[in-house]
């Protein structure tokens, strides 16, 4: 491979090429961390943990216009781009499909990727327009910081292996192509390859991994066909994001377009990003990568979001009842029997906690002696077949928390854990220390880095749908008898946490475990004669 790959971003926005530079930061030439990988190499040999990635070399302009002259220009010094990522909207100027048209009329096999956090933008429709569709992708807005690396690495090898197989020169080095091929073979992510009779050939070790349900569709000499009807059996095709071409799952076809990429949902709240290659001899490579860690990201984005959103909503309902009541001007229910200022008042009940206004009364506290306590009220009323149990690690930090409210978010969680399993099982309240670092952060946005103090409560009762996580905070949400239930426990839970400022998650395999996690920061240390303090 070359020794430097050249990647292009056009991006209006400053935040965004800078998350590209944190993503592609290990592999830019002149990084402090690549030299210093250069430099062990020298003195103990290569390493195998980056000896087959790329040097990165980025340039990042603001503007379609300014995307066409640096692929122009790179033309005609011949030191072309790998990989293109633009922005789908870069006002004022050109936006990234016009500009992709200009930069295909230069470079007909630049790997092109379309970035957008718009839902309109059809792939089908760019790959009429940039063809043609095995180099043209789309990218949805959030992305996550490993699909940033993959699409390039992936794509600089591609392009870099079609580049030399073109050129039908005698004299490339055969240690090069195998240094390509090296590169494809390290991707994370299992990988198969068949034959042009449709039989695998080859195989990686980790894809058996993915798919331990699924080892018959992986022994060399089994036919496309069993990967692709068994796979159909594991995906959820209602939840297609990312096409060039229509995919084909059922009833002969492939997985998806050859050349193409998708992301589809797997049983288990797993997702996966497919991509299948046909090969100029005949065949196709298919590879997969389990991606579940940054679409759980990008959905808690999406909640925090949505929180956010119904807490200002919320608020100004709150601030428009007040005057409303006290003037006596307030009418909810005309039909309903009964005292108006009784339904006013459970609605500010409800109101208030989506608001965020709780009125907490924080003091340093010890989580698991809470937690102990919580614990010893619920066990008596328990089901003899339910076992209800606490894991404390030694040295916990204080926090600086209303220990009430706290009491009842987790009892919520308990609860709600206790009708999760029905019958028989397990319930595994824990608290430890954790300290949140750069590499964590992406999969849970919102926490910053620091110490924090975790309660994580586990059950092996019926899992949760990503469906249902994506609205299991929402007011009056419930999937239980709404006659008993009325939906708020989690909205609470969530309103206390966060006014701790805290954070909240949930992560579930959909079917048989669900596991909420509840973040605290950890308690300021004093000055000497003085109390600490939280403010709202």
């Amino acid at each position: 491979m070359s020794k430097m790959a050249r990647v292009l971003i056009a991006d209006d926005e400053p935040d965004l090429i800078e998350d590209y530079h944190c993503a592609l930061s290990q592999f830019e030439a002149g990084n402090p961390d690549a030299r210093l990988a250069e430099l062990q190499d020298e003195l103990f040999g290569p390493q195998q943990s980056n000896g087959s990635l790329p040097q990165v070399e980025l340039v990042a302009v603001n503007q379609g216009d300014a995307a066409v002259r640096e692929i122009s220009l790179a033309r005609s010094e011949s030191r072309p781009f790998s990989v293109a990522f633009l922005d789908v909207r870069m006002p004022p100027g050109m936006s990234g499909l016009d500009a992709a048209m200009k930069i295909r009329e230069i470079d007909a096999d630049l790997p092109i990727v379309i970035v957008t956090a718009y839902t309109d933008v059809q792939m089908i429709d760019l790959a009429k327009k940039v063809p043609p569709a095995d180099r043209l992708f789309v990218l949805q807005k959030p992305f996550h910081t490993t699909e940033i690396q993959q699409l390039t690495i992936a794509l600089t090898a591609r392009w870099e292996l079609d580049r030399l197989k073109a050129s039908g020169n005698p004299d490339v080095a055969e240690d090069e192509l195998r240094h390509l091929q090296d590169l494809l073979g390290n991707l994370p992510g299992g990988v198969a390859v068949y034959d042009e009779r449709e039989r695998l050939v080859h195989k990686n070790g980790e894809i058996e991994a993915l798919f331990p349900n699924m080892k018959d569709s992986f022994r060399i000499g089994a036919a496309y066909a069993t990967l692709r009807d068994n796979l159909a059996e594991q995906l959820l095709p209602e939840r297609v994001l990312k096409r060039p071409m229509q995919a084909n799952t059922e009833g002969g076809g492939h997985i998806v377009a050859q050349g193409g990429t998708a992301i589809r949902r797997v049983a288990g709240n797993r997702w996966m990003m497919i991509a299948e290659r046909a090969q100029p001899s005949g065949g196709s490579v298919v590879q997969f990568l389990d991606i579940t860690a940054m679409k759980v990201a990008e959905q808690r984005r999406m909640i925090n979001g949505t929180m956010t959103h119904l807490s200002r909503f919320a608020e100004e309902l709150l601030n428009r009842l007040e005057p409303a009541k006290r003037g006596g001007a307030l009418r909810l229910d005309p039909v309903a029997e009964g005292d108006d200022s009784d339904v006013t008042q459970r609605l500010q009940q409800d109101l208030t906690p989506v608001a965020q206004r709780l009125q907490l009364t924080p003091r340093a506290t010890m989580l698991d002696a809470l937690i102990n306590e919580v614990v010893a009220q619920l066990v008596p009323g328990l089901p003899l077949s339910i076992t209800l149990e606490t894991v404390s690690s030694i040295g916990l930090w204080p926090v600086f928390v209303d220990p009430a409210q706290v009491k009842q978010a987790l009892r919520a969680l308990v609860d709600n854990a206790v009708e999760a399993i029905g019958r028989d099982g397990r319930i595994y309240v824990e608290s430890m220390n954790v300290r949140a670092t750069r590499d964590a952060l992406p999969e849970m946005p919102g926490l910053r880095s620091g110490d924090y103090v975790c309660i994580r409560v586990t059950d092996n009762g019926s899992g949760m749908a990503s469906e249902v996580i994506d609205r299991a905070f929402m007011p009056y949400f419930t999937t239980k008898d709404t006659q008993d239930h009325r939906g708020m426990g989690l909205t609470t839970a969530f309103s206390i946490v966060n006014q701790s400022g805290g954070f909240l998650y949930i992560d579930s395999d959909g079917q048989s475990e669900t596991q909420v996690r509840l973040f605290f920061p950890r308690a300021p240390i004093a000055a000497p004669g003085k109390s600490a303090a939280i403010r709202h």
